[in-house]
């Protein structure tokens, strides 16, 4: 009896284990976008940056804007070091949620007003960090991404739907 209990813990514990990692293998994509971006900043290669954004958010916001944006926030983007432990995906329907710590959760009203109401919450990112300056300043940040068909290639990739710093 007791070495049937054991294996099904065993087996509980292997298949939480291998969701767990699945999940954060799928969160790392978004992340490698937020990163690629921040790299871009560093390197005042601000027309890449900004090509990580979703064509909305470029609608919205010109490139100068943009610019202004980040020249503003220079100290404390530039030269910067990025953690992201809070990551929440909203994957074929499902939400998975990976993170260190105990961070507070958003509306889900939220997700809706920024994806305009008429998107499905399927996959989407929602990536929560800290990012600290050369100076040792340090300020939150929040990312929403979505996953797109790139037009060119057919592909879907990640853009950036929406940023904040200071808000988590």
């Amino acid at each position: 009896m007791w070495k049937k209990i054991l294996v099904l813990v065993i087996v509980l514990l292997a298949v939480g284990a291998g969701i767990f990692f699945w999940g954060m293998s799928l969160s790392n994509e978004p992340v490698k976008v937020i990163q690629a971006q921040l790299a871009a900043i560093d390197n005042n290669d601000f027309a890449t940056a900004y090509g990580y954004l979703a064509p909305q958010i470029r609608s919205d916001m010109p490139l100068e804007q943009y610019r202004g944006f980040i020249e503003q926030h220079s100290a404390l983007l530039k030269g910067q070091h990025a953690s992201f432990p809070f990551r929440q995906l909203y994957w074929r329907g499902g939400t998975f949620v990976f993170e260190r710590g105990h961070m507070p959760r958003l509306n889900p009203a939220y997700l809706t007003d920024t994806l305009h109401a008429d998107r499905d919450l399927n996959n989407v990112a929602l990536i929560r960090g800290t990012l600290v300056a050369p100076s040792g300043e340090s300020t939150r940040v929040r990312y929403l991404l979505m996953q797109e068909e790139d037009v060119r290639t057919g592909k879907d990739h990640w853009v950036i739907y929406d940023f904040a710093l200071g808000k988590w």
